[in-house]
């Protein structure tokens, strides 16, 4: 090594390869000159699974044709957008002689999956079927095998098996088939122990009880299923994603209540939680919450700055602005109530904070500052823990209504829309009444969608009102069969159209908010053809009219007769107030009794001999309804006075003074499934008779509607009853009603139901004597089908009418209803 000879050899071999370097890098590296032609193009390939045809097939480069950059970048996503390849690369080679280009694709193909096979998971993974396990999904037999989705499938399939086995694990192995053609997937499943929930603990609360935390923080781990026997139904498995959710919202509720440094540990709860009680691999957990509370912190001072407008005006004085706050929303439900105020020395809560805030907005956009703004600054002080709350307001202009924009009604009319509106031009802006206007136009039920708007405009001060509607379906055609425990079995077709419209008839009848009606019934116990046609707005008034003409046959009230009623009503009805409307119409209608058996009361019979009765009558009634719901209200109120009087000077075979008293009164007892209690009581008498009256003008209770626990129309006083011929009832000229329902939800669609019922029907006019009154309870359940409540009861007497002797007149036992509608 060391002949000088040889080292002068070595080093002028190196000179010699330094000075070639350059050549051998452009004829690999160089960029192709720009009119370079693709001279080959070969496949390199590792795997059996592709073709060197189906790799060429997504090749943009083309022998004979120009080298292009961007065909190789096509290329190689073009290939790892087929799936098919773990890797794909594209290698150009330029010949310095000629310049032509020499391309070499390399991919490494994905294998096939030819197999998933399951280990362990017996019973749980692995079998399809009604009564089968889960599977591994996203992964077909017969495609590339692609492991980044075995592994999220893993987690997917670990997550839906630890909704019965907490702290299952799955993994996967891809092994080669025996004979190459693929690759086998061998999924492993760690049951783990089978666990249910006995109990929950939260280890370091002491600001809260137990009970407070679980209920208040509305925690579903745990809910309702904590009970020993909770296996009998097949819950109280603790469900791991469940537990980190529960964890987040006892957070969010010690944050609520001012703990803003608390700390809620979320980790794994096989880790947190604590198992006991195992045995053939199956056993029992409590639910553990580590909480670390710390401090509670409080609102301080109050501040506002910014009200410019309240050094002259005293609805923006401090004062004013103090009292927006610190009172409840005069929107019903804009805010959670424990929000919906603050006070100095309450506790921080920042959705308060947030609702405050808005509240002030509000405010000012219901004077017409419909730009205003408020930013809300905070400075805590870490010695008392007060945080010190400054509402920083921009108060911007005032502005006007400058026009009204309407769009989107392809069907309804322009004044129909307008009609509903609380807002027009000229008014000030108020963002109030434009929730008002969104409200009655989704009241309306025309549209899918309504949205009211502030539109700017090129004048100060002045902004467009925009209504954006989607037109939504209003016509209904059916038909359908139905049975009740009154009625029987009962057949209909109807047809309604609550947009109809008598003058379009291009436009199908429909744009003008008219109300239109036609239901043919047929049963077997009764008939009935009934029309009505509503006007809601006569010219263009806050003035609703309408008809009604109706055919009835009645044969369900007794064997041993029918009631036919056939007759015509007009009205006219108008809202007085906010939430107050008054109704008055004229009534005509023909009574006759027919059918009459040997057995009919004598009531009846005097009925049937006399013929067929003309009843001529005007009534008037006011109505005040607060109600949240229609069909399942949980707070709000309802009232309703009539007044019908019939003859008089208006005609017809008979007269009497009708008087009636309705009202109901909802409260929800916990937001908890909406535990609600709604009390209903009604009063009513009849007078100016003369001293009789037809039976089928007189008042019933009893049945589905009112009375559970007892037959249809069989409630009343002794005296009531025609005991000549089997204690048929025949009605009282006075009555009364009382019920209490206690209602909660199992399903959005179901309600639950424990009622009371109590209830007078006396034979004489203004006899409100309780001493032969009836009372009964009952179980049941309410069922929202097709905007209807079916209502399934099951009533038990408690009080029954008794005979001289003693003897029970209307106890037959339990009784089971079943109807249809809204019971008020």
């Amino acid at each position: 090594m060391n002949n000088p000879s040889f080292r002068r050899s070595w080093l002028r071999a190196a000179c010699f390869a330094l000075a070639l370097s350059p050549l051998v890098g452009a004829a690999q590296t160089a960029p192709a000159p720009k009119d370079a032609l693709v001279r080959s193009i070969k496949v390199k390939k590792e795997g059996t699974a592709v073709s060197e045809q189906f790799v060429l097939g997504f090749v943009a480069l083309r022998e004979g044709q120009p080298y292009s950059k961007d065909a190789v970048a096509n290329t190689v996503r073009s290939l790892y957008a087929t799936g098919r390849f773990n890797q794909a690369s594209v290698e150009p080679t330029i010949d310095p002689t000629t310049g032509a280009v020499d391309i070499v694709v390399t991919v490494v193909a994905r294998p096939i999956l030819k197999a998933i096979e399951y280990i362990g998971g017996d019973g749980l993974v692995g079998k399809a079927g009604w009564f089968g396990g889960a599977e591994i999904e996203d992964m077909k037999i017969g495609e590339p095998l692609d492991m980044a989705q075995l592994r999220r499938s893993e987690i997917k399939l670990q997550n839906e098996l630890r909704k019965k086995r907490p702290f299952a694990r799955v993994t996967s192995q891809p092994r080669a088939a025996d004979d190459g053609s693929g690759q086998i997937v061998a999924v492993i499943i760690d049951e783990g122990i089978e666990l249910k929930v006995d109990n929950f603990r939260f280890e370091g609360a002491t600001a809260f009880e137990r009970y407070d935390l679980w209920s208040a923080a509305d925690l579903k781990t745990s809910e309702y299923r904590w009970y020993k026997w909770s296996w009998l139904v097949g819950g109280g498995r603790l469900d791991p994603e469940q537990y980190r959710a529960d964890c987040k919202k006892l957070r969010e509720y010690y944050r609520s209540k001012g703990y803003l440094d608390v700390e809620v540990e979320d980790a794994d709860p096989e880790k947190v939680c604590e198992v006991k009680d195992v045995k053939d691999a199956a056993g029992w957990v409590d639910v553990v919450f580590k909480i670390k509370e710390g401090r509670k912190y409080t609102i301080g001072a109050i501040a506002f700055d910014g009200n410019r407008l309240g050094s002259t005006d005293p609805l923006y004085a401090t004062a004013a602005l103090q009292k927006v706050v610190a009172e409840p929303s005069l929107r019903r439900g804009a805010h959670p109530a424990e929000f919906d105020k603050i006070a100095t020395g309450e506790a921080f809560a920042v959705p308060a904070i947030e609702a405050a805030s808005e509240k002030l907005r509000e405010y000012y956009g219901q004077m017409g500052y419909i730009n205003s703004s408020v930013q809300v600054f905070r400075k805590p002080n870490l010695t008392t823990g007060a945080i010190d709350v400054k509402f920083q307001i921009e108060e911007g202009q005032r502005h006007t209504v400058r026009a009204v924009e309407i769009q989107g009604n392809t069907k309804t009319r322009s004044t129909v829309i307008a009609r509903e509106l609380a807002l027009g031009p000229g008014e000030v802006f108020d963002l109030a009444r434009t929730r008002v206007s969104e409200a009655r136009l989704r009241n309306t039920q025309f549209f899918e969608e309504v949205r009211v708007t502030a539109v700017p405009t090129s004048i100060p001060g002045q902004s467009d009102l925009r209504v954006t509607v989607k037109e939504g379906p209003t016509g209904q055609v059916s038909f359908g069969a139905g049975y009740s425990t009154v009625e029987g079995l009962v057949g209909f077709v109807e047809y309604a159209e609550s947009n109809f419209d008598f003058s379009n008839s291009e436009g199908w009848y429909r744009g003008d908010g008219q109300k239109f009606r036609v239901r043919l019934s047929v049963g077997s116990l009764t008939n009935s053809f009934e029309h009505s046609f509503e006007e809601p707005a006569l010219w263009e008034r806050d003035l609703a009219v309408g008809y009604s003409i109706e055919r009835r046959y009645a044969g369900y009230a007794s064997a041993n007769y029918s009631v036919l009623s056939e007759g015509i009503s007009v009205y006219a009805r108008r809202r007085i107030f906010s939430n107050i409307e008054g109704r008055i119409g004229y009534n005509l209608r023909r009574m006759s009794v027919d059918n009459v058996t040997v057995d009919a009361p004598a009531d009846v019979v005097t009925e049937g001999n006399a013929g067929a009765r003309v009843i001529s009558s005007i009534s008037a009634s006011l109505t005040y309804d607060t109600r949240d719901e229609y069909n399942f209200p949980t707070k709000g109120s309802r009232i309703s006075l009539t007044e019908e009087l019939a003859g008089n000077g208006l005609g017809g075979d008979i007269k009497y003074l009708k008087s009636e008293l309705r009202t109901g009164r909802w409260f929800l007892v916990s937001p908890t499934a909406e535990q609600t209690i709604g009390v209903i009581g009604r009063v009513g008498l009849l007078t100016g008779s003369g001293g009789y009256l037809p039976f089928y003008e007189r008042f019933y209770l009893g049945g589905a509607y009112d009375m559970r626990g007892f037959g249809y129309n069989d409630v009343g006083a002794y005296n009531t009853y025609d005991t000549a011929n089997g204690n048929q009832p025949m009605g009282g000229m006075t009555y009364g009603f009382f019920s209490a329902e206690y209602t909660i939800k199992a399903a959005d669609n179901l309600r639950f139901a424990a009622f009371y019922d109590y209830g007078i029907v006396n034979r004489s006019e203004t006899d409100f004597s309780v001493s032969e009154a009836n009372s009964d309870y009952g179980l049941g359940l309410r069922i929202l089908l097709g905007g209807a409540v079916m209502r399934l009861d099951f009533g038990f007497p408690l009080q029954t009418t008794k005979a001289p002797g003693g003897a029970d007149i209307n106890d037959g036992g339990m009784k089971f209803n079943f109807s249809f509608g809204t019971v008020f």
